[in-house]
C-alpha cells in the first residue's frame, strides 16, 4: 500500500491531495482509499468523475453524497444501475436544491434540470419519492428552476413551457 493511500485512511482526512497522490489512489484499486477520496470534500472533480464511472457501488454511493461532485458526474450517477447510488444522489439534490437557484449559473441550472429529470423518470419509487420530497420542501418553488422542472416531471404539471414537456 502506498504512502498516499495510507495517508487517506486517517480518520477525518479532508486535505487537498496533490495529483500524484490522487492518481496513486485511483490506480491502486484499494476500495478503502477510493472511498475516503470519494468522501473528501476537497477531492478534485476529475477524480470524483472517474470514481463515478469506475468505482465500486460503495464508492459511487459516496461520490453521490459528496457536495463537491461535479454535475457531469451527477449525470452518470443519475443513470447508475444501483438504486442506492441514485437514492443518495436524490438525497444530495434534496439538500442542495433550495440553494441552487440563488445565483446559480445558467449552465449549472441546465445540468441540474437534466439530472432532476432523469431522477424523476427513475423506475424506482424510492428515488422518485426522495426527489419529490426535495421538490416539496423547496422554499420558493416559483423561482427554483430545477424544482419547478422536477415538479413538472413528477406531478405531470407544466412549470414553464420553455423548459420541457412532462413525460408521456
Amino acid at each position: 500500500m502506498s504512502k498516499a493511500v495510507r495517508q487517506t485512511d486517517k480518520p477525518g482526512f479532508a486535505g487537498r491531495l496533490d495529483y500524484a497522490q490522487t492518481l496513486a489512489i485511483l490506480e491502486s484499486g484499494d476500495e478503502v482509499a477510493q472511498l475516503t477520496l470519494a468522501e473528501n470534500p476537497n477531492a478534485p472533480g476529475e477524480a470524483l468523475y472517474y470514481l463515478a464511472r469506475h468505482g465500486t457501488a460503495k464508492v459511487r454511493t459516496a461520490v453521490a453524497q459528496n457536495d463537491s461532485t461535479p454535475a457531469q458526474a451527477d449525470s452518470i450517477l443519475s443513470e447508475d444501475d444501483q438504486e442506492e447510488v441514485r437514492a443518495e444522489l436524490a438525497r444530495r439534490i434534496h439538500r442542495l436544491l433550495p440553494h441552487l437557484s440563488q445565483g446559480a449559473k445558467a449552465q449549472l441550472r441546465e445540468q441540474a434540470i437534466a439530472i432532476v429529470q432523469a431522477l424523476a423518470d427513475d423506475q424506482t419509487v424510492r428515488v422518485r419519492a426522495l426527489l419529490a420530497e426535495a421538490v416539496k420542501t423547496t422554499p420558493d418553488p416559483a423561482r427554483a428552476g430545477p424544482a419547478a422542472c422536477a415538479r413538472s416531471c413528477i406531478f405531470g404539471l407544466r412549470a414553464d413551457p420553455g423548459i420541457f414537456a412532462p413525460p408521456q
